[in-house]
């Protein structure tokens, strides 16, 4: 198909860079003639105005138009001139007469006439004399020019034959190399082929067309395995994180069932650490479920939000479960955002009770302020720190730490993590041991 294909248009662009050279040619043959026949008329122009003092020079010397017609013609005649003397009856007495020339001179000295070349006749006393081109070196000239045009052609020609061939391969390389990659996408083979199309034209487009698409399902199918990859460990983190507190339950309804129990505060003890492993189990799978939703393919109900009045509600609704008053919120008004209000609501919430849980003792500081066409908003507190390797890992789902004693999920910093990468932005931590840790978001601002 392709051969067909790169025939024709190697038969198309060759036939039109053919026509085009013999346009070219013609024109400049004309252009040449042109130059030819403008510089004859000035030679012969030049001549006939010598004429009248040649005469007079003779006629001083007492010679007739006879006896001085010789001289005249070896005076006047000059390259690429004929110079014939007629008497008054118009017989010529002096130079080659038309009728007396060669036939292909006479075909010269016709071409000459149809190419504008005036010849003129000079009134003399006692006759005429008559100046043109001289028709054997016009023919000659017409000669070289017509044989270094065939050459000039031929060889342009096979030029262009050949730049024909490598045009229409180049044109056509796109299409074949998208062709062969999608005969091997049909065969189940997804990984991604950059095709390098040319920069302008319909094939640049094709080749952009392919290049997106191969991209997109390259991505999809990757995005699909890591999906996979993490979904086998989220559910293998989920039935570990679940397991215990399950086990524990299990466990003491067990013994509750057997009557094993008769002393009403270990069975008040063993109510309450049930109850305790419940209500973990409940926050446990309460988070799941956001990070699910979170995980969903469809987009966030993004609308523009001000980061500071949600920071707000997150430090108030949190304020009264502190014994003491040490959240101090720094937020500029006017700081708004694309975001869903109800997901950067639970991150800043999960920031907000990270920070109270591993440092009990500290204050913790709530900001945001605009920076650089961003909202920053940041979380602080100077708590025991986070050492490097944690910092590596704390946004992992169900890591905890260091700190295992601190009830938890692990997956609050997870699921603030996945809330601002759906609404563009960033999320990056801060810490040294003995010092404190901050959390910093950074969100795309919206222009007031």
């Amino acid at each position: 198909m392709y051969r067909s294909l790169a025939r024709r248009l190697h038969a198309w662009f060759a036939l039109v860079a053919i026509g085009l050279l013999l346009a070219v040619a013609l024109v400049g043959t004309a252009l040449a003639f042109s130059i030819v026949a403008r510089n004859a008329n000035e030679a012969i122009a030049s001549a006939a105005r010598e004429v009248p003092a040649l005469v007079s020079l003779y006629a001083s010397r007492n010679e007739s138009l006879s006896q001085a017609a010789p001289g005249i013609v070896s005076q006047l005649t000059r390259p690429g001139l004929r110079v014939v003397v007629f008497n008054d009856r118009r017989t010529r007495i002096a130079g080659v007469g038309r009728n007396e020339l060669p036939s292909g001179q006479r075909t010269a000295f016709a071409l000459g006439a149809l190419l504008g070349i005036k010849f003129q006749h000079v009134e003399v006393p006692g006759g005429a004399v008559g100046i043109g081109p001289d028709p054997a070196r016009l023919g000659a000239f017409a000669a070289n020019l017509g044989l270094g045009l065939l050459g000039l052609i031929f060889v342009l020609a096979l030029l262009v034959w050949g730049l024909a061939r490598y045009v229409t391969g180049q044109a056509l390389r796109p299409l074949i190399e998208v062709t062969l990659a999608l005969e091997k996408l049909a065969q189940g083979d997804f990984a991604q082929r950059v095709i390098a199309g040319p920069e302008q034209g319909e094939f640049r487009e094709l080749t952009a067309a392919y290049n997106a698409a191969t991209a997109h399902v390259s991505a999809a199918f990757e995005q699909r395995r890591r999906t996979e990859a993490e979904m086998r460990q989220f559910i293998a983190d989920a039935g570990h994180e679940l397991r215990t507190p399950l086990t524990v339950v299990m466990g003491y309804i067990d013994v509750l069932q057997k009557g094993a129990v008769r002393d009403p505060q270990l069975s008040a003890r063993i109510f309450e650490t049930m109850t305790s492993e419940s209500r973990r189990m409940r926050r446990l799978i309460d988070k799941l479920i956001v990070l699910a939703r979170l995980e969903r393919p469809e987009p966030p109900a993004l609308k523009i939000v001000d980061a500071a009045e949600i920071a707000s509600k997150v430090v108030e609704s949190y304020q009264p479960l502190v014994k003491q008053r040490r959240i101090n919120l720094d937020a500029q008004p006017g700081a708004l955002v694309d975001a869903d209000e109800l997901e950067l609501h639970e991150a800043l919430a999960n920031l907000l009770e990270n920070a109270l849980k591993y440092a009990p003792e500290s204050t913790v500081d709530v900001a945001v302020r605009p920076s650089d066409g961003a909202v920053v908003m940041s979380v602080a507190d100077k708590g025991p720190g986070l050492a490097p390797e944690e910092q590596a890992r704390i946004f992992d789902r169900f890591y905890r730490g260091a700190e295992r004693d601190v009830e938890g999920s692990g997956l609050g910093l997870a699921i603030a993590k996945r809330v601002v990468e759906r609404a563009n932005g960033t999320i990056a931590v801060e810490s040294s041991l003995g010092v404190g840790t901050q959390f910093t978001i950074r969100l795309p601002a919206v222009p007031k």
